[in-house]
């Protein structure tokens, strides 16, 4: 049988963003280490940053209910930016109208031109 680990993270409420957010990333810091040792992942590598950022945006939603009312609309905002997608166009594209599935992208299923 497999040895087996639990990581547990704790985060209470809090009274400020500066206290929400120094909990929020020594926990991010915990879970990732450990996850990191596991998998033998090395800490000093670019992979343990995404994994960091992987880690934050799976729990934002439940991590951002334990932030003050004040905070958590800017926490939820921060996150929404880290969501956003990278254009499909590049700077100096051309952009050909003939080409569908490029507009097909900004364009919503009821027509709506994004």
């Amino acid at each position: 049988m497999a040895n087996e680990t639990e990581s547990v993270v704790t985060i209470g409420h809090t009274t400020n963003g500066e206290e929400f957010l120094n909990t929020f990333i020594h926990e991010l810091n915990h879970i990732t280490t450990h996850i990191a040792k596991t998998l033998h992942i090395n800490l000093d590598s670019e992979d343990i940053a995404y994994l960091a950022g992987d880690i934050a945006m799976k729990v934002s939603d439940i991590a951002c209910k334990y932030s003050c009312n004040s905070c958590r609309n800017k926490f939820k905002y921060y996150m929404a930016l880290k969501k956003r997608k990278v254009s499909p166009i590049s700077l100096n594209q051309k952009i050909d109208y003939k080409d569908i599935d490029l507009l097909s992208l900004f364009v919503t299923e009821q027509g709506k031109i994004l």
